[in-house]
């Protein structure tokens, strides 16, 4: 499991607040596997809303999408 240490430090984060395996297994029918990093992290920070919701937006399984061309993964929204 991928150690999200420093993020936690940072931003005060003392408990995982994630999704569930369950819910993010339903992530991968956008794509055939998520890397583990960013598996871990919606495991691990993935709800928590300070850390994801407040300028750019970590993307929630109903928006997760593949780019136009296929090749990339979009899991995260820039707020510009």
């Amino acid at each position: 499991m991928t150690d999200f240490t420093a993020i936690k430090q940072l931003f005060d984060i003392t408990q995982n607040n994630g999704f569930s395996n369950e819910e993010i297994a339903a992530y991968q029918n956008v794509c055939d596997s998520i890397p583990q990093v960013l598996f871990d992290y919606y495991l691990q920070l993935g709800k928590n809303t300070a850390l994801n919701q407040t300028q750019d937006r970590l993307k929630k399984k109903k928006k997760l999408q593949l780019s136009k061309d296929g090749n990339f993964l979009v899991f995260y929204t820039e707020n510009q």
